[in-house]
């Protein structure tokens, strides 16, 4: 990690003093990507990291660069933030031997640029180490203890950099449950730097984790936060989010088809308390009908009456019946997707397509 930057005013040159042997180095404007091919292989066991937090989803780290770059992250994106990143990055070449690269854009300070440079520095060793660092809770805890004090000035960067400590107290909560306050403390420090929904959307799933939930308040801010997520800017996977909380929306979604199926047998049993007995008294009737004789017979008959009643009452009740049915019929999916519509208007099915 570089220690610190430097621009020659005269020359408008960039320099970055070398971790290693303290030389302050020239940087190079390169046309290679800013993700390392170690970054990118290392990417392939991420998955790994996300069952250490509860789900074998794959997640996609991004970031948000001020001035409104975007990095899109480390999967199906990498090559998009490759290429947003190239035209801004410079490289570092020691005589040591030593060599890392930075972010460089017109509108970049030179403190944000370090503390971009230390967010992604950070954000790359965890998720190439991160099966390693999340097997034990002294390696976590050293993870933590180094990243945190690593000093950062600019808001958005140190924010993040808060996340992923928060994101890494979270992968150790199924080792020891104390790791949910100390994930709750980085979330509430990148969020007082920096107010984003996505922290908001992490804090629901430290929430969720307490042993005193409240799944009634915690799912429809968490669905209300996770519509509001924009994918392209987002740390973490929309999916990833989803599978966190899933546990927490089954019961909620439970608790919704039981409310609705009991409102349906209400429903029901009223109709039927009406209908019901017309209808059997009609049919009896109807089947034990004496057609009259004699001079009666040609003026005046129940049949007709009978058939009226039969189809006017009847046929609501039927539609009564069916719509019933297919409240009791449906699948859980469709409870799901039911559930989600009184908050959002995205559909659960297009989240995991």
């Amino acid at each position: 990690m570089p220690n610190g930057g430097n621009r020659d005013g005269e020359n408008n040159i960039m320099k970055q003093q070398c971790p290693k042997c303290g030389n302050w180095v020239e940087g190079i404007e390169v046309s290679e990507p800013y993700v390392s091919n170690d970054t990118r292989e290392g990417m392939k066991s991420v998955a790994g990291i996300a069952a250490k937090a509860g789900t074998a989803l794959e997640l996609i780290p991004g970031g948000r660069l001020v001035g409104g770059l975007v990095s899109l992250g480390l999967k199906g994106a990498i090559d998009l933030f490759a290429d947003n990143v190239t035209k801004n990055s410079l490289k570092f070449s020691c005589s040591c031997g030593e060599v890392w690269k930075a972010p460089l854009g017109s509108g970049y300070t030179e403190q944000e640029i370090k503390d971009f440079t230390l967010f992604r520095q950070a954000w790359n060793f965890f998720f190439e180490n991160g099966d390693e660092i999340c097997s034990s809770t002294e390696k976590v805890d050293a993870f933590l203890s180094e990243w945190e004090s690593k000093e950062m000035v600019s808001p958005l960067p140190k924010s993040e950099l808060n996340f992923l400590l928060a994101f890494c107290a979270y992968c150790a909560i199924e080792m020891d449950k104390g790791y949910i306050y100390i994930s709750r403390k980085y979330i509430n420090k990148a969020l007082y730097e920096f107010n984003d929904s996505e922290y908001h959307l992490f804090a629901e799933l430290l929430n969720n984790k307490e042993s005193t939930r409240n799944t009634s308040l915690i799912v429809p801010n968490a669905i209300k936060l996770l519509d509001e997520l924009k994918e392209e800017q987002a740390l973490l996977k929309q999916e990833w989010y989803w599978g966190q909380l899933q546990d927490a929306i089954n019961e909620e979604v439970r608790k919704y088809k039981n409310e609705k199926i009991q409102e349906k047998k209400s429903y029901l049993i009223k109709n039927s308390l009406f209908a019901v007995p017309i209808l059997l008294y009609v049919i009896y009737k109807y089947i034990n009908y004496d057609i009259p004789d004699g001079f009666w017979s040609t003026l005046f008959s129940w049949i007709p009456i009978y058939w009226l009643i039969l189809f006017t009452l009847g046929i609501p009740y039927l539609v009564v019946i069916a719509d019933c049915y297919g409240v009791y019929s449906r699948k859980n999916e469709e409870w799901q997707e039911l559930f989600i519509q009184q908050y959002t208007s995205f559909k659960w099915s297009d989240l995991l397509k």
